[in-house]
């Protein structure tokens, strides 16, 4: 880990009492008849009294994107928000970018709503004095569905400009990604994700690069290793752990995953799978069981 980025990390303070989460509708969270929400959502609402809860609907992340007046130029707010007249983003590509806004400009607990909850955030996060968490999910990479930090911390803001380069830049001959009806294919709306927070993370805080080539999984089982014990050694000021979905950072699973199921959750809400989406749209080959 750099020293310069710790002793960045150390002007900027605890982590704050939020979380945020992004989903269409927020009343989500009262409908513990799910145990998607039950285990997840609703047992972090009753574990962490003290910590505030901020639910963003769809019109409330075209809201962080149109004020981001100062992270994003217009032309990318345009893109994203169909202010050109060719169609916004699809909602997977704007979650993308808003979580990274909210987890600049405010700080906090950043978790997709899919997440498992059963141990308190204060225990992991005010046990030292941490700015920064960063786990892994596996040995695959950094995770982007949970994260936390202090607010105003320039990972975020680098994240947001890789973003950015690629969206405006990523096209033939330096011209914007390629769109249809405002929506990315697959495949560049995917690498706008986790690849771009990991490269981020890569140049940000480690000496050298941390990802391996497609179809080398010994390598980056041996890379993210390192990067976590390196980042053991700077004393809680960034924290992580392997995250396998039942155990990781707020979760342990001392009597087996419990049964959740995601899927049933965005069927009552009416959310589609996005991957089927965006093939339809570009007439791609895809299938899948649920639509």
């Amino acid at each position: 880990v750099k020293q310069k980025y710790m002793d960045y990390l150390k002007t900027l303070g605890p982590i704050p009492r939020i979380v945020h989460i992004l989903f269409p509708n927020k009343t989500f969270v009262e409908h513990n008849e799910f145990n998607m929400v039950k285990f997840g959502i609703g047992k972090l609402i009753e574990q962490n009294p003290d910590w505030e809860l901020r639910i963003y609907d769809d019109a409330d992340i075209d809201g962080l994107i149109a004020n981001a007046t100062d992270l994003l130029p217009l032309e990318e707010r345009n893109l994203l928000l169909g202010a050109n007249g060719k169609g916004a983003a699809h909602i997977v590509e704007k979650t993308d970018i808003a979580r990274l806004i909210v987890m600049y400009n405010f700080g906090g607990l950043y978790s997709d709503f899919d997440r498992i909850f059963n141990v308190p955030l204060d225990n992991v996060l005010r046990s030292g004095p941490a700015a920064l968490c960063l786990p892994t999910f596996r040995d695959d990479d950094f995770m982007q569905s949970l994260m936390c930090s202090a607010p105003k911390n320039q990972l975020f803001q680098q994240t947001i400009q890789i973003a950015t380069e690629k969206r405006i830049h990523g096209g033939p001959n330096n011209t914007p990604m390629e769109r249809r009806d405002g929506w990315l294919r697959r495949d560049a709306l995917l690498s706008l994700g986790p690849p771009t927070f990991n490269l981020a993370v890569s140049d940000l805080v480690f000496e050298g690069p941390l990802m391996t080539k497609p179809g080398e999984p010994q390598a980056s089982r041996k890379h993210m290793a390192l990067a976590r014990a390196a980042i053991q050694e700077t004393n809680g000021l960034i924290v992580t752990a392997v995250d396998t979905g039942c155990d990781g950072f707020f979760s342990k699973s001392s009597n087996g995953c419990p049964p959740v199921n995601k899927r049933e959750v965005q069927k009552f809400f009416g959310m589609r799978e996005w991957s089927p989406q965006v093939k339809e749209r570009w007439n791609e080959k895809w299938y899948s069981k649920w639509v």
